[in-house]
């Protein structure tokens, strides 16, 4: 269960839109739809992720209370940094919090 004492950090989901600049090259900017507060932890799943090859020192876990908006092709931005969710899970189905992995977003 999610204790509202431990979600002190607040996360703006972005939805990436494309814009084309004046050189007519595309540019993806984020556009932010809701916020949401969450706590950050650092659990084993992180270190099982190493032989996938996913680069844990840019992965963070988010912990949150459920929200049905939140889909897997938005970006997190945290701290004016962006991160790309690599996994949503929703503990037993229940609906009632959400462990969000995420890594940094690197624009191409």
């Amino acid at each position: 269960m999610i204790r509202a004492g431990l979600l002190k950090h607040r996360l703006g989901f972005c939805v990436l839109t494309k814009t084309k600049g004046q050189y007519a090259e595309t540019t993806e900017t984020p556009v932010e739809k809701f916020n949401l507060k969450a706590e950050v932890v650092s659990n084993a799943k992180e270190r099982d992720q190493v032989s996938d090859g996913i680069d844990i020192q840019n992965t963070l876990t988010f912990h949150l209370r459920y929200h049905r908006r939140i889909t897997a092709d938005m970006v997190i931005k945290f701290k004016n940094d962006l991160f790309e969710i690599l996994d949503i899970d929703n503990p037993n189905y229940a609906n009632r919090e959400l462990f969000i992995t995420a890594t940094k977003y690197v624009q191409s």
